[in-house]
């Protein structure tokens, strides 16, 4: 027994320990040197501590996310250290060969090593109060032995021997039937049917019990993720270049809160009208767009800024909505001039002084010499209080939140129309003329390609990809144009490489219009970047393409 016993905690900690030497490897081969490298622009030390410390730095948040992620996975303490330990050996190994002219310092990778570990064991320690070796579960020629839960193993086997053994089965379900009705013990007595053996008794209860589950077979779709106001803006900026757009004219609309919308756009980019005007709000701070004047404006309640709105008229004196309007009209032929109901006789609008047919105007005269009425002056009756007023009381009551709000309390929501900056807009087509030259020339090739793709990795993170070019469905390589001249491009780098590797796509090329800096080409090679300078400059067809087509 001592010797299974000894065996078994040898055995365990296998599974543990690839899987905490996985998450090592990855770890300090993705973000090892590239943490090292960002801590170490980022901190003005001397040339030798400034490194030690940035790789003691770098194994600490190594040592806290690998932490975070394992402290409710891995029970065993060896395996923390056997894993850590060999991934990051493994790691370091695979960089020294992939990179052997610029090999990483051993030294500085040693003082991260003992940062990780520390952070693993401490955090992991406090997290999970790892005290001793637990055995834990262990599997024995396919069984699960579980010594700490004598109470619910009672129940589990019954289901397992329920196929094997079918006689100890009878015996439980046998015991708490009885309590129900009494026919139930003969009916266990017929034996044909051994798959079902709990639904024969009450079937009334099975045919229950199985219907519910047909009805929740089609699960809800997963909500589509929501757009980021960066996405938003680059759709439109490519929609203003693409489309010739010099005018973003906003119109009225009474079912919105916002009180006007610009729906050419918003559907277009399947956004709304907050989201579409956030988005221009960045264009005009780039100064790629400007205001060219105000459209409309629509009444606002001061508390929620809806637009959504009941305007009503009421007695000023008493307040009653149980008023009534009286125009006071005169005849342009014979000049009579009298209240609206003197020229309503016998259900015909007749002037009572000359009896000519006539016609209240509302717009212009539809017909020479005809004979009209015009609207002299007006006012107001409350029928509750009979007072009489020239204007009755405006107020407005909102639809959004209900608030009562006035003439006095109101806001004005304005909407702009905007111009586009066409020299801006014209750079930008300029900026972006290599990138659809070169998709012209894969599509000659037989690539598909997509230009301003949204990618998704593993992580469910949709990256930005200039171009990607794929053949029959599968992505052949990426493309990251860098337009702007000189200045570091360190980050962009960055999030280059985690494209990468969460992508899965190792084809991926930089193309600079002009040259890059050194510390962000060294990252990028580090990685397997491949950098093109100069495109400006070179052939595209001769000496581009065949470098972005080639693994």
């Amino acid at each position: 027994m001592d010797g299974m016993r000894h065996l078994l905690i040898l055995r365990l900690p296998v599974l543990p320990t690839l899987m905490v030497l996985a998450l090592s490897f990855v770890s300090w081969f993705i973000g090892g040197e590239l943490l090292s490298v960002l801590i170490s622009r980022a901190l003005v030390l001397e040339e030798v501590v400034g490194d030690y410390v940035s790789h003691v730095l770098a194994g600490l948040l190594i040592g806290v996310i690998n932490a975070l992620v394992l402290h409710r996975v891995i029970r065993v303490w060896i395996a923390y250290f056997v894993g850590a330990i060999a991934g990051w050996a493994l790691a370091l190994v695979l960089i020294m060969v992939a990179v052997p002219l610029v090999p990483p310092p051993i030294l500085q990778w040693a003082a991260g090593l003992g940062a990780f570990i520390a952070t693993l064991a401490g955090l992991v320690w406090l997290l999970g109060g790892l005290v001793k070796f637990p055995l834990g579960q262990v599997r024995v020629g396919g069984q699960t032995v579980q010594p700490a839960q004598p109470s619910q193993p009672s129940t589990t086997p019954v289901t397992e021997k329920q196929e094997p053994m079918p006689q100890p089965p009878k015996e439980a379900e046998t015991a708490p039937q009885p309590t129900a009705s009494a026919p139930p013990p003969p009916i266990p007595k017929a034996e044909p049917a051994p798959p079902p053996p709990a639904t024969p008794p009450p079937p009334p209860p099975a045919q229950t019990s199985t219907a519910p589950p047909t009805q929740p077979i089609t699960p809800p779709s997963p909500p589509e993720p929501a757009r980021s106001i960066e996405e938003v803006e680059e759709a439109l900026i490519e929609i203003v270049a693409e489309e010739g757009v010099t005018e973003i004219v906003p119109l009225p609309n009474n079912t919105s809160p916002e009180g006007g919308s610009y729906p050419d756009l918003e559907s277009l980019l399947n956004v709304d009208t907050t989201m579409l005007l956030r988005a221009i709000k960045r264009l005009i701070d780039k100064n790629m767009v400007r205001i060219a004047g105000v459209e409309f404006k629509k009444v606002a309640c001061p508390h929620c800024q809806s637009a959504l709105n009941i305007l009503t008229l009421s007695c000023r004196a008493c307040g009653s909505t149980n008023i009534g309007r009286q125009r006071i009209l005169q005849h342009e032929g014979c000049g009579y001039l009298g209240p609206e109901d003197s020229f309503t006789v016998g259900g015909r609008a007749l002037c009572p002084r000359c009896g000519s047919s006539v016609k209240i105007l509302r717009g212009p005269l539809e017909e020479e010499q005809e004979q009209v009425l015009k609207v002299h002056s007006s006012f107001f009756i409350c029928y509750d209080c009979n007072e009489v007023s020239p204007d009755p009381h405006i107020s407005f009551r909102c639809l959004t939140c209900g608030l009562d709000y006035d003439l006095a309390s109101f806001e004005f929501k304005t909407f702009y129309r905007y111009v586009v900056n066409p020299e801006v807009i014209s750079g930008l087509q300029e900026q972006k003329r290599p990138l659809k030259l070169i998709a012209d020339e894969l599509r000659k090739q037989g690539y598909e390609v997509q230009l301003g793709a949204r990618v998704a990795g593993t992580s469910k993170v949709r990256h930005k990809v200039d171009l990607v070019y794929s053949r029959l469905g599968q992505p052949r390589g990426a493309v990251f144009l860098f337009t702007e001249r000189g200045g570091a491009k360190i980050h962009d780098v960055m999030k280059i490489i985690v494209m990468k590797a969460d992508t899965k796509i190792d084809n991926i090329k930089i193309l600079c219009l002009g040259q890059l800096d050194s510390d962000s080409k060294r990252l990028a090679e580090l990685y397997n970047i491949s950098i093109i300078e100069n495109v400006a400059s070179k052939d595209l067809g001769t000496e581009v393409i065949p470098r972005l087509v080639s693994g």
